[in-house]
């Protein structure tokens, strides 16, 4: 059971009441800074017209109810009896220096003022604790010549360190200024030295116990859940920095909800802010090994404003895509780049803010009491649902600058996983939930959004699959009861959600599961090493190819649902792949693949042997493995295609399928486009067309008298490597070069200019209308082509 209570106050009253100790992760002494010597100036003239006013309507007999009232000042009990503020430090210890500085100015810092004074104190920040205490026993100023700064500053107990303390210097600079000029922004020049008689009416009024001019409410709050101690306060923001992102993001949430919702709203989540919710990022956040919590608070935020911004419609239509402003902004969250959110105003929260609170008080109440470990699936154990700072190798935190700690951000395909989790703990439970419902619903997530491409890349990363699999993800209702819902709409979902697309495909293989698992084929029996279907099904699952997708295991090759060679399958991949990286992985598939499953296969992925490729070909294509994986009878005589890839294997090349590609023949290369050298890489397959071309440049009975051929780089084993071949032909001592094309027709060079391309000779076998067909008709156009060369103007040749 929570309570509040609430008092209008003065300092000197709280003070003789209650120790005041401000814990040690508070913000430094801000107010005292050199920047904020507006701020100093505008509040210490507050304070002295309120006093002022007090003695006007004093010596007029009047006993005045115009105070000065401050804002709330948040404080609750410790164990020892002192009070500790949640909020409100630099206004307390901006008083405390007034009341200080007056009555020593005064003379009245008696001993028994001095005893109340010393009640305020620092924690365990020894210099400011220190400072504050040595100042109320610092002897009164003899030398009339001197200054009381430069009186603490030569007391022996004074450190030269603490002129580069922040608390410590910014209470000088409250109190005397920086003592270069006047500047009218401290107690010193504001309050005065000399009118003794007025500095004493001011502690006179500034001490009562009634009619104090200057007050504020004070508001103890505490739980019996949350322990009262200097431990809570640890658990704050850290304090003595600028102003953060966060503080100033939640400085205008609080005024938002007191100006839109209502002032005791606004009580109520400054007090959440502070405590409860902060306590969740302070345990799961680390933020106890930080002591600071802002960048990880405010990061959860930012995450749930994305997923607003990423499904907000407009007349039916999805209103953002990646070059969206409030997108950009709200996915901005890499602080290794530096790329971090910058609070600038409420606007881009507003349209929200109501919901979002909402939604941050119900997550953060049931997250607490979940191990996060929950969220993680068996192949990731690095997404973190609440955002956590990142520790080296020692466990301690890492920093990224002097100011800013690494934290864990989210990608794309983690951002649907937020919502997916968010959905859940939003959604009310009752007794009719599927026990581990959790573990039920997050491993169908993430078996949803895991697809990755044959480069090792998530598939989703963009807006657009991210809507996608949001939208799968809200096909079910309930998400206590995932199991269920997949296995009773089973027929329904299957006949919606008919697309080929990677998240799709996924989708519909969790229904196949869901029915299995609920409702298990009788005919078909447990895997051998499995207790049941769902032990079976999550155990291949985790298997480093499928990453959550084993329709490789429970489709046939006609790609329909088989259950029962499912243990086989599975005993296979772990002999087939049990070492990652296998070379001769692809080599093994070849022969149990018809041509037109290879041309399919390798024209969208490589012959790259990594598990990233090979995985990849297995989740999407899984009945072209049936055979393979059942370790059926494999074809002895292999055909063209067949064997070319098989040999081209041995060498692991990282080229794909470029189907008709040249005059209809299939190339294997690693060019995407006709760019480039790609014709001196690339390899014809499944054609003999190459062999035909050295078939006629190995006739040596077809050489005419005189003549002699050279052929580059001719490749013994097959299939031979470059589109085109070079050659030459010597002649009365004399080489000409000329290259066969990729295009099957000839052209003549003169070094490295082509003749053909500067009119100086006639191509010939051309693919539109071949001039020979055998080697005596490619040597009559030699050469013509060579007595054309050196008789450039015989127009008869």
């Amino acid at each position: 059971m929570s309570k509040s209570n609430k008092q209008l106050i003065s300092f000197w009253n709280l003070i003789k009441r209650h120790k005041i100790v401000i814990p040690i992760i508070q913000r430094d002494y801000a107010q005292g800074r050199e920047s904020e010597g507006a701020l100093r100036k505008r509040f210490l003239n507050r304070l002295k017209k309120a006093l002022d006013e007090a003695i006007t309507f004093s010596n007029e007999g009047e006993r005045t109810t115009h105070r000065l009232i401050l804002d709330f000042v948040y404080g609750t009990p410790t164990a020892s009896g002192a009070v500790a503020p949640l909020d409100g430090q630099q206004r307390l210890t901006t008083l405390w220096l007034i009341h200080w500085y007056i009555a020593y100015i005064s003379g009245a810092l008696t001993e028994e003022v001095k005893k109340v004074l010393k009640s305020f104190s620092y924690a365990t920040r020894v210099s400011s604790r220190d400072f504050c205490d040595k100042l109320c026993d610092l002897a009164p100023l003899e030398d009339k010549s001197g200054t009381v700064r430069k009186h603490i500053q030569e007391q022996t107990w004074f450190y030269s360190e603490w002129n580069q303390d922040p608390t410590v210097s910014g209470m000088l600079r409250m109190l005397f200024g920086d003592g270069a000029s006047s500047t009218e922004d401290n107690i010193m020049e504001i309050f005065g030295v000399e009118d003794k008689v007025t500095l004493e009416k001011y502690w006179e009024l500034l001490t009562t116990t009634t009619y104090a001019p200057i007050m504020f409410n004070h508001t103890v709050i505490g739980s019996e859940e949350m322990p009262l101690s200097d431990d809570l306060y640890i658990k704050m923001n850290a304090r003595g920095k600028p102003l953060t992102s966060f503080e100033n993001f939640k400085a205008e949430v609080i005024k938002w909800v007191s100006e839109h919702i209502s002032k005791e709203k606004s009580i109520i989540f400054a007090s959440k802010f502070d405590n409860e919710w902060t306590d969740i990022f302070w345990k799961k956040g680390l933020g106890n090994k930080v002591h600071n919590v802002d960048e990880v608070f405010y990061s959860f935020i930012n995450r749930l404003y994305c997923q607003y911004v990423i499904m907000q419609r407009r007349d039916g239509n999805y209103v953002a895509d990646e070059k969206n402003e409030d997108y950009k902004y709200f996915s901005a969250d890499d602080p290794k780049s530096g790329n971090l959110i910058t609070f600038e105003s409420l606007d881009r929260y507003q349209s929200h803010m109501e919901e979002a609170l909402a939604t941050v008080d119900t997550i953060l109440q049931k997250v607490k009491n979940i191990d996060s470990s929950a969220f993680h699936a068996p192949w990731n154990d690095k997404f973190n649902f609440i955002p956590q700072y990142v520790l080296d190798s020692d466990h301690q935190p890492k920093k990224v600058t002097n100011e800013i700690y690494e934290y864990t951000t989210i990608n794309q395909r983690d951002r649907v996983a937020f919502y997916a989790i968010s959905k859940y703990i939003q959604y009310s439970g009752d007794e009719s939930d599927e026990p581990d419902s959790l573990s039920h619903w997050m491993r169908v997530v993430w078996n949803l959004i895991s697809d990755k491409g044959s480069d090792d890349r998530d598939t989703i990363r963009s807006i657009d699959s991210m809507r996608e699999a949001i939208e799968l993800i809200d096909r079910v209702e309930n998400p206590h009861k995932v199991y269920y819902e997949l296995n009773e709409r089973s027929e329904t979902l299957l006949a919606e959600v008919k697309d080929t697309s990677a998240l799709k495909r996924r989708f519909r293989e969790e229904i196949v599961k869901a029915k299995q698992i609920v409702n298990p084929l009788p005919e078909v029996n447990v895997p051998s090493w499995a207790q049941n279907w769902e032990e079976a099904i999550l155990e291949a699952e985790k298997f480093r190819l499928f990453t959550g997708s084993i329709g490789a295991l429970i489709y046939d090759g006609a790609g329909k649902i088989d259950w029962s060679n499912f243990e086989a399958k599975y005993n296979n991949v772990k002999k087939y792949f049990a070492n990652p990286d296998n070379p001769s992985a692809i080599r093994d598939m070849i022969p149990y693949l018809r041509d037109e499953d290879i041309l399919e296969l390798f024209s969208d992925y490589t012959l790259n042997y990594k598990d990233s490729n090979v995985g990849h070909m297995l989740r999407s294509f899984p009945a072209r493995f049936h055979k393979y994986l059942l370790a059926e009878q494999k074809s002895t005589l292999l055909t063209r295609l067949q064997s070319d890839i098989e040999t081209l294997c041995a060498t692991n090349p990282n080229y794909w399928i470029n189907k008709n590609w040249v005059n209809g023949h299939h190339v294997l290369s690693n060019y995407s486009k006709r760019s480039g050298a790609y014709y001196l890489s690339s390899y014809f397959i499944g054609t003999d067309c190459i062999d035909t071309r050295y078939d006629i440049l190995s006739d040596s009975d077809a050489i005419p008298d005189g003549y002699e051929l050279i052929v580059k780089n001719k490749q013994v084993t097959k299939p031979y490597k470059g589109l085109q071949t070079e050659f030459y032909c010597r002649y009365k001592e004399k080489k000409y070069k000329f290259i066969w094309t990729a295009y099957d027709w000839i052209d003549m060079y003169d070094g490295d200019a082509n003749l053909w391309e500067r009119g100086l000779h006639t191509r010939f076998n051309g693919d539109k209308e071949p001039h020979f067909h055998d080697a005596i008709t490619f040597w009559k156009e030699i050469v013509r082509c060579i007595r054309k060369f050196d008789n450039p103007t015989d127009d008869s040749i």
